[in-house]
């Protein structure tokens, strides 16, 4: 499974001061952090409606990459800000995220030109009633992506899990579970499957959140989900991880690296 860490978030109030300042330590030894935590890709997220978002996402993208050797996420939906960030990159990264939004499908060409994954949300006009709903959206947008030249292996299909404490967070969960379960036979060639894993617990206390997102990730992971954006930084939810890994026999069993006790 490969985790996409979400915690390079410039809503939070000391990533903005020092994006606004200039200041890269803090941005970069939060990299370093994350990488060390176990991350393999790492998340640039704007605040939405930022007014400088250009300015920013390059100066996070080259201080980022300048501290750790990882992959990079763009959170943006920004195209000139988009263009900027692609253009800053070392490798191609993933976009987060094209949907039924003109705005969003038009983002899909530069994307193909920069040879950059993408993420698709399988969502239109609220949430899907069931798994037959979001599989035929997801089946739009894959086309649509295919379209524009992107191939099957850098597309991620994303049904959005939202809130459990929502009205319709239980059922929706099971519907996304079944949209994971259904995936791999789903197209041809295969496409990956993606989850915002913190969107399961948003609205629950703080206190039972990494709970929550740690069970929700196991099941994930049992039904084969290739990818989750997540924060490597709740101790909770990483160890949860880890024992996944340990029970795969992805990962060689010791008390110290699996911190069980």
């Amino acid at each position: 499974m490969e985790i996409i860490a979400t915690n390079l978030n410039f809503r939070s109030r000391k990533l903005a001061t020092a994006a606004k300042e200039g200041h890269v330590e803090a941005l970069q030894q939060l990299a370093r952090d994350c990488a060390a935590a176990g991350a393999h890709r790492l998340a640039i997220i704007p605040q939405p409606g930022q007014h400088n978002v250009v300015d920013l996402m390059r100066f996070a993208i080259d201080a980022v990459q300048k501290a750790v050797d990882l992959p990079l996420a763009l959170c943006c939906d920004d195209p000139k800000a988009l263009q900027a960030a692609l253009k800053a990159c070392k490798r191609p990264p993933l976009i987060n995220y094209i949907s039924f939004e003109q705005e969003r499908l038009d983002i899909l060409p530069m994307a193909a030109a920069a040879r950059a994954e993408v993420t698709l949300l399988a969502v239109q006009k609220g949430i899907p009633d069931d798994v037959d709903e979001s599989l035929h959206l997801a089946s739009v947008l894959v086309g649509a992506a295919a379209e524009a030249g992107i191939p099957h292996e850098r597309m991620y299909l994303d049904p959005m899990a939202v809130h459990v404490t929502a009205d319709v967070g239980q059922h929706h969960a099971q519907t996304v579970l079944e949209f994971f379960r259904a995936l791999p036979d789903a197209f041809d060639p295969p496409v990956k499957g993606v989850c915002w894993l913190s969107n399961i617990s948003a609205g629950a206390p703080r206190q039972v959140r990494p709970a929550i997102n740690s069970v929700f990730l196991a099941m994930l992971a049992g039904l084969g989900v290739s990818t989750v954006y997540m924060d490597v930084l709740d101790r909770e939810t990483m160890r949860s991880l880890r024992v996944i890994r340990v029970l795969q026999n992805d990962l060689l069993y010791s008390d110290a690296e699996a911190h069980i006790r």
